[in-house]
């Protein structure tokens, strides 16, 4: 068609969606580990699962607000999480 100015999509113009969808992806696990965590025995490997799935959304950009909001934890432990320091939980 003449005239026409859009172009079809590049790979490269979804890369901020699944960037996106990937960061909504950890953390949703990160959510789900923290909602799960049941007996004393495996609470230090969850925690350190969900520590590394908080440190993975935020490097995929999801803001540190936005993941204590989320968890229900505060600034600091998702701080501690990202920094890949243990946490006091």
């Amino acid at each position: 068609m003449a005239g026409t100015t859009s172009s079809a999509p590049r790979p490269g113009d979804l890369t901020p969606s699944l960037r996106r969808c990937k960061a909504l992806a950890y953390l949703t696990w990160a959510r789900l580990l923290q909602h799960t965590i049941a007996g004393e025995h495996r609470r230090k490997g969850h925690v350190a699962r969900r520590n590394r799935a908080i440190s993975a959304a935020h490097d995929h950009g999801i803001h540190k607000t936005t993941l204590a909001r989320t968890l229900h934890l505060s600034e600091a432990t998702i701080g501690q999480a990202i920094k890949g320091h243990p946490t006091n939980d």
